[in-house]
């Protein structure tokens, strides 16, 4: 039996890579994501609250914000891991999807082209544990904020 590797890695030197994650619970979906370094030091943090969305459609939400934001910041080398299958292998054109999330889908490689190069890969859930836990400040948000505040939010959450 093959052992899974299910822990985060950094990406290579002069890559960035970017992390997201969302959920939906109770009739609300909250999303988030962080930016690392390649020494796996936090740049940026982000959470918000998508309101009534399913848990597929928050995944590819927060996918979207955490490559605007990524190329606000002017991110060039760009390493994307997710842990929703469905959304990478949509993201990567490997399976279809469902024509709402088809349409964010679209917004997303609109961003992606802006990029020198990129990754897009799952992790597992284990590995994305850091993410999780902005879930929970998306979910305290109100009126759909999203944004990088969460970042002064969950200092301590998002170290390695």
């Amino acid at each position: 039996m093959e052992r899974l590797n299910t822990r985060w890695s950094p990406s290579s030197p002069s890559w960035l890579k970017l992390n997201f994650d969302s959920v939906a619970h109770s009739g609300v979906a909250t999303g988030g994501g962080i930016i690392r370094d390649s020494f796996g030091n936090p740049i940026l943090a982000y959470a918000g609250n998508f309101g009534s969305a399913s848990s597929n459609m928050a995944e590819a939400l927060a996918l979207f914000w955490g490559l605007k934001l990524a190329l606000d910041i002017n991110a060039k080398r760009l390493i994307i891991e997710g842990d929703s299958k469905l959304i990478i292998e949509a993201t990567k054109g490997v399976s279809g999807i469902s024509w709402m999330i088809n349409n964010i889908l679209k917004d997303i490689w609109s961003l992606i082209v802006w990029l020198e190069e990129f990754q897009i890969q799952h992790i597992y859930r284990e590995g994305n544990l850091v993410v999780d836990s902005l879930d929970a400040i998306g979910l305290e948000m109100k009126g759909g904020r999203f944004g990088p505040s969460a970042m002064s939010r969950c200092r301590r959450e998002i170290q390695i």
